[in-house]
């Protein structure tokens, strides 16, 4: 028996696969996370390493500067970035909606001011060239190693210098003085030069967290869930092997092994039981290191207007164990 099929049929049932194809939602983009080559974000590179974040749904974009992070967070390029807390406090006085939804480290010396090998007090950096990157985190370390000089900005000459650029500089000598951060400071290090100040004598100051958009935060939870479970991960694996955690860093820092290792004694770094001490309390802690910072910003014109702190920071993201 022949089968007769109803052109009206036919063609209705095109039209409904069609709607039902316009009423299906557009698949969803990658996470974007935006950072820059520091210590205290190597956990998100060797969690991608070793497999434990998804490639398909997070997708880590390294730029040149905070400032570039900072930049493409703010356009929408970017639906959550690696910043220390003062950028962020930037951002928010720029009215943008996020949230900080991990603190991932403390800079404890992984931050300095370091000099040329003749240069051995603070005192010598009187009528020097001082390179730093034009940020909050390389302003406020330069003025804390102004004051304890007791040196004025003009007593100084600075020279705003992108960090990709702070190790030629200094080996060149085109500045006598850099403010810069691992794994530069571990390179010049090696290279002779000499620390003068670093972050071990401002504790607290610089903190690095990471933040995502307010949208990001209803569109993407799963995925910022997943990120964070990734980072505790490889941060575990770090402190159960930290030779082998070590390896892996090598490309990406441009530094060896026991350069890498050195380096972290710099750093402390946020363990899930003192992200939960800081974001879930109401107010949570962080928020009074914010509000404190901000102070001492807009005391030195860092900040033009103090930025609004409530409902910046949640633990809702956090693993529960």
């Amino acid at each position: 028996m022949k089968t007769y099929y109803k052109p009206g049929r036919v063609i209705i049932s095109l039209l409904t696969c069609l709607l039902i194809s316009a009423c299906s939602p557009p698949p969803k983009t990658p996470l974007r996370v935006g950072t820059t080559t520091w210590l205290g974000y190597e956990s998100l590179y060797v969690a991608r390493q070793l497999n434990y974040v998804n490639a398909d749904s997070i997708h880590l974009v390294e730029l040149p500067s905070a400032t570039s992070v900072s930049h493409a967070f703010q356009t929408g390029n970017l639906e959550a970035a690696a910043l220390t807390l003062d950028e962020v406090l930037g951002l928010l006085q720029s009215n943008v909606k996020l949230k900080i939804v991990l603190i991932l480290d403390t800079s404890n010396g992984a931050d300095a001011l370091l000099g040329q090998s003749d240069m051995k007090s603070l005192a010598e950096l009187k009528g020097r060239h001082i390179g730093y990157e034009n940020t909050a985190v390389g302003a406020l370390l330069l003025h804390a190693a102004l004051v304890k000089a007791g040196l004025e900005p003009s007593d100084v000459t600075l020279e705003p210098i992108p960090y990709s650029q702070h190790r030629e500089h200094f080996v060149t000598r085109a500045v006598d003085a850099v403010v810069t951060f691992e794994p530069i400071r571990t390179q010049l290090l090696s290279e002779g030069a000499v620390s003068l100040f670093d972050s071990s004598q401002v504790p607290g100051r610089i903190v690095d967290v990471l933040v995502v958009s307010e949208a990001a935060a209803e569109k993407y939870a799963p995925e910022i869930k997943h990120l964070i479970e990734a980072h505790f991960k490889a941060l575990s694996f770090f402190h159960q092997n930290p030779e082998e955690a070590a390896r892996l860093m090598v490309p990406h820092l441009n530094i060896n092994t026991d350069e890498i290792l050195n380096s972290f004694k710099g750093l402390q770094l946020t363990d899930l039981s003192q992200n939960k001490a800081q974001l879930l309390p109401r107010p949570p802690p962080l928020q009074t290191t914010a509000s404190n910072l901000a102070q001492l910003m807009l005391d030195n014109q860092l900040l033009q207007r103090r930025p609004i702190l409530d409902n910046a920071f949640t633990g809702e993201f956090l693993p529960e164990e």
